[in-house]
């Protein structure tokens, strides 16, 4: 996984965000959207994250905690796409 090296994205690097969805997920039973807000939330620091998550068979959540994400998200609907096809 990268991350941008700066203050914002060592926050999230510190946090280790992905593992922390990931382990809500599997371990929890969360939702991708349950872990994901989850982590925004309560695991970063106010305004550090904006994610944008997507499963295997296409989900996407996009939960923030700063200003800057707003700008940015949009509603979007992704076609489950498989390299078996």
């Amino acid at each position: 996984m990268r991350s941008p090296a700066n203050s914002k994205g060592q926050a999230i690097i510190r946090a280790i965000v992905a593992w922390d969805v990931v382990a809500l997920m599997e371990y929890k039973g969360f939702s991708l959207e349950e872990a994901a807000a989850y982590v925004a939330e309560e695991c970063v620091p106010k305004g550090n994250v904006g994610l944008v998550t997507v499963s295997a068979i296409g989900e996407v959540t996009m939960p923030f905690n700063t200003m800057g994400m707003e700008d940015g998200y949009s509603d979007i609907k992704i076609r489950p796409y498989s390299v078996h096809n």
